[in-house]
């Protein structure tokens, strides 16, 4: 490997280390915009807001809080409220399904007031001034009567005898908690900074669905890496948790996706938020660690998680934000810490992947604990402001894991890489002993045959002195004949070992080849042998059969073999030899039957097996033609009857187009 090449390898190892502060820094800066947003709050005396001393030019808006004048139960028009104003009550929710209330603001009379919140019900109509400036949906008395819609609300205002009186009727019966009637911001310039928490949301949102787009591509990439593939389903599931909407607060897929219910969003929220991160979570730690989790643990994750999406499909809103919700970040901060105390126990050394990832799984698990302790109102850790928090938190470790899983990635293929260059220098060194092997039998065959044919010729020699009226000379006859078979036998071992050595790599050596000719040609071969013991050779050759593409010599080879094993042993008997087109004239089908004495019912079933032979020859034969058939693309069976005979039958795929050298 060369220096260049190192030098691209370190590189693409440790990019995420250059990336990864850059991303974070990246992400500081959003967790700034997000909770280190300073308004003034000032607070109701009595349901009135006493705002005529303030500077409004020398800060931001200023966030109205406090309690509200309010009729509990009605919906009423400003006139109908004041004539009922001696009833109102001071609250600060509304603490049934639908109430009116007035808000009173003593101002200065010399400008126009900028106003801005996110509606505080799900159902809302203001009054500005006796004025009717919005609705926002429909409130009613009933489920029915309501027409549920959440959003921002923006309006501007003058103040009459130096008062802005805001009256407003709201219902709630899709998600029944106090629903606050105050909250309100209030300016004299625009309102746009209400919009920084979509915006920031919008470029998390953005960077999920980026990292899951870069993560699916590796997957399909490399090999289909399930750590690619779980990680990418991590990043959609934020993606779409940061993109819905939540109880109070629209996020941006309501934006894009304007007939995305509240509900609906609410339950993905949910969903998206715990069951589905705890399952990838879980599948993507046994990747990274294998054995850090036991089998029972990961199991009762996804069965815990799996209960929780079906709860969060189907259960009441209510018991799913106020007690669900409780439970949920409980069991979830208990999984994270016994994933901690289990990497504790089992993770000794870990290496630049892993331990990013830990840092990453470390945030985790102290802001889940912030987010279930907060819930609870028990203690308010440090650092942690909120749901937001949360979302830019889940972002940090997101870049995290996502900088473990590419190094990891990045070994995994440099390791694939090396392991494909040392099995090609293994292949490479294969094949030259191959070819050694090859020429030594080779020069085995052609140096023992000299010795061998010295051997017969004498045989012969001797045999042809013996004067075969001498009984005396039958003994040594007996012994020369043999020795006659023993010395053909070696010689018939030792070219199929030739044979074997010399079949090099299937599909190397094939052309388009006239198989009517080649099988005219070689069967014709072996008429003159089979004549010389009285055997008779039938041929029926089925009328223009189509080119086959095979090496010639292998498959005259095959065809020589069938005829030699036919031949053996035969006397006075007959081979039939056919070839013709099956049903789909898409193979060839050669049949070679003779009448002879059959094969032995236990070798059957072994006979195309190396050094396995019915017929006391060396057993090679019918290996090498069962060989060379399926190397082609064929089959070959052998059918056999003690007594009747035996028919070797094989298949070869006509031609199809190929090139010569190619399949």
């Amino acid at each position: 490997m060369g220096a260049n090449e190192n030098r691209a390898k370190n590189i693409r190892n440790y990019l995420p280390l250059i990336v990864l502060p850059l991303a974070l820094i990246i992400v500081l800066a959003l967790w700034a915009n997000l909770t280190q947003r300073e308004i003034a709050e000032v607070r109701s005396v009595d349901g009135v807001w006493d705002l005529r001393d303030v500077d409004f030019y020398a800060g931001g808006p200023i966030l109205l809080s406090g309690v509200v004048e309010m009729l509990p139960s009605t919906l009423l028009c400003p006139a109908e409220f004041a004539a009922r104003q001696d009833e109102a009550v001071l609250l600060g929710g509304v603490p049934g399904d639908f109430a009116t209330s007035r808000m009173r603001i003593l101002l200065p009379e010399d400008r126009i007031y900028s106003f801005a919140r996110m509606s505080l019900s799900f159902n809302q109509r203001l009054y500005v001034n006796g004025e009717l400036v919005m609705n926002m949906g429909v409130p009613g008395e009933t489920r029915e009567t309501s027409v549920q819609e959440l959003g921002y609300i923006f309006f501007t205002a003058y103040p009459i005898d130096g008062m802005i009186e805001i009256v407003q009727q709201s219902s709630n019966f899709v998600h029944r908690v106090q629903h606050w009637h105050h909250s309100i911001y209030i300016g004299v310039g625009p309102m746009d900074f209400i919009f920084d928490t979509i915006a920031a949301r919008s470029v998390i949102m953005g960077g999920f669905f980026a990292i899951f787009l870069m993560y699916i591509m590796l997957y399909f990439l490399l090999n289909r890496q399930k750590a690619n593939l779980y990680f990418a389903l991590f990043c959609l599931a934020w993606c779409i948790r940061v993109g819905v909407m939540r109880p109070l607060d629209p996020g941006p897929f309501n934006f894009l996706f304007p007939q995305l219910s509240w509900e609906m969003g609410f339950r993905m929220e949910y969903i998206f938020t715990l069951p589905a991160q705890s399952i990838l979570l879980v599948l993507i730690i046994n990747i990274l660690f294998p054995g850090v989790l036991q089998r029972f643990f990961r199991r009762l994750v996804y069965i815990v998680a799996s209960l929780a999406a079906l709860s969060f499909i189907f259960l009441d809103t209510i018991i799913m934000s106020v007690y669900l919700a409780h439970a949920a970040y409980a069991v979830l901060s208990a999984t994270l810490l016994y994933i901690v105390m289990r990497f504790a126990m089992k993770i000794r050394r870990v290496n630049l992947a892993q331990g990013i990832f830990l840092g990453g799984i470390g945030m985790m698990v102290y802001f889940a604990l912030a987010e279930f302790l907060g819930r609870l109102g028990i203690v308010s850790l440090p650092l942690h402001m909120g749901q937001e928090t949360s979302v830019i938190i889940a972002l940090m470790f997101t870049l995290c894991a996502a900088a473990a899983i590419f190094i990891n990635t990045s070994s995994e293929v440099n390791e694939a890489k090396e392991s494909e260059r040392r099995l090609a220098e293994k292949n490479l060194l294969l094949d030259r002993l191959n070819r050694t092997k090859s020429e030594f039998l080779q020069d085995m065959n052609h140096e023992i045959r000299t010795p061998l044919t010295v051997i017969a010729s004498g045989i012969d020699y001797v045999d042809g002195q013996i004067d075969e009226n001498d009984e005396n000379m039958q003994q040594t006859r007996a012994a020369l004949e043999t020795i006659r078979n023993q010395t053909q036998r070696i010689g018939r071992m030792l070219s199929g070992m030739a044979a074997l050595a010399d079949m090099g790599e299937p599909g190397e050596n094939r052309k388009r080849v006239n198989f009517t000719k080649l099988l005219e040609n070689t069967v014709e071969a072996f008429r003159i042998q089979l004549d010389k013991h009285g055997n008779s050779l039938h041929v029926d050759i089925a009328p223009d059969l189509p080119d086959i593409f095979v090496e010639y010599d292998r498959f005259a080879q095959v065809i020589v073999n069938l005829m030699a094993n036919a031949a053996q042993n035969l006397q006075d008997g007959q081979i039939t030899v056919t070839a013709h087109l099956n049903n789909r004239a898409s193979f060839i089908v050669v049949r070679v039957k003779d009448n002879g004495d059959g094969i032995a019912p236990e070798i059957l079933p072994r006979i195309f097996e190396r050094g396995v032979s019915g017929r006391g020859s060396t057993g090679y034969g019918l290996f090498i033609c069962k060989t060379v058939v399926e190397a082609h693309g064929g089959s070959i069976e052998i059918q056999s009857e003690q007594g009747a005979g035996t028919t070797a039958t094989f298949t070869v795929p006509v031609y199809g187009g190929q090139e010569a050298g190619h399949e």
